[in-house]
């Protein structure tokens, strides 16, 4: 299977039937925001998901912005001093925002597009898991912590919608590690998460696993996304 209809059925599953109950559902007008790590952040240099929202909701008007970050970790956002939150990038207003840079030198930003979430559809577990089996739990915590945080949050338009998304698989380099046991160790705990807080969960894990049985799928671009 080419890579990019891997990519495409994969993440196209978040809205179109997750695998555990209750399903997504948009609305007219929905501002849908992807944050997570590098196969969501990748996923900017085709826009397939976007295509295939506005191809099964024309009539919605639909909002997507790609907030995804490779180094990112569920409580973990390296970047450039000064630059503003993911949660600013959340709930984006017009206008000029100043913030303290290096020194308490000011840097100025300035938004030129409404944006509030309503739905957020975020990958955790991937970077985490190199933390291996003793960092599991703290993981599922972190998670637990964040889930609870975003889901308090109002962009701007009331509590958003939460879809978490596993990890994928990976294919194992020829002589490299195996990192799918931890991987699937962290995908365990997204999906108990999720189970937990009653959200929509997107076991992309499972679901790559399954592609990555044809030894001659085109399905990574490096061996890891």
């Amino acid at each position: 299977m080419p890579r990019s209809l891997c990519c495409l059925c994969l993440l196209a599953a978040a809205v179109f039937g997750a695998d555990t109950s209750p399903a997504l559902s948009l609305v007219k007008g929905d501002h849908v925001a992807l944050i997570g790590e590098g196969p969501l952040e990748r996923e900017q240099h085709s826009a397939w998901f976007e295509t295939l929202l506005h191809l099964a909701y024309p009539d919605h008007g639909l909002v997507v912005r790609n907030l995804a970050f490779s180094g990112d970790e569920v409580d973990v956002h390296p970047r450039s001093e000064g630059v503003p939150p993911t949660s600013y990038f959340l709930d984006l207003k017009p206008g000029v925002t100043t913030v303290s840079g290096h020194k308490g030198v000011a840097i100025t930003y300035r938004a030129g597009a409404d944006f509030h979430a309503t739905v957020i559809l975020a990958q955790w577990g991937f970077n985490e898991s190199f933390a291996g089996p003793a960092g599991a739990p703290a993981f599922r915590r972190r998670l637990d912590a964040w889930v609870r945080t975003a889901l308090a949050a109002d962009h701007g338009r009331g509590h958003p919608s939460l879809v978490l998304l596993t990890p994928y698989a990976q294919r194992p380099a020829p002589g490299g590690p195996d990192l799918n046991p931890n991987l699937a160790l962290y995908a365990e705990q997204v999906r108990a998460v999720a189970a937990d807080h009653g959200l929509p969960c997107v076991d992309l894990y499972t679901l790559s696993r399954r592609l990555l049985g044809n030894p001659g799928a085109n399905d990574s671009v490096n061996g890891v996304y």
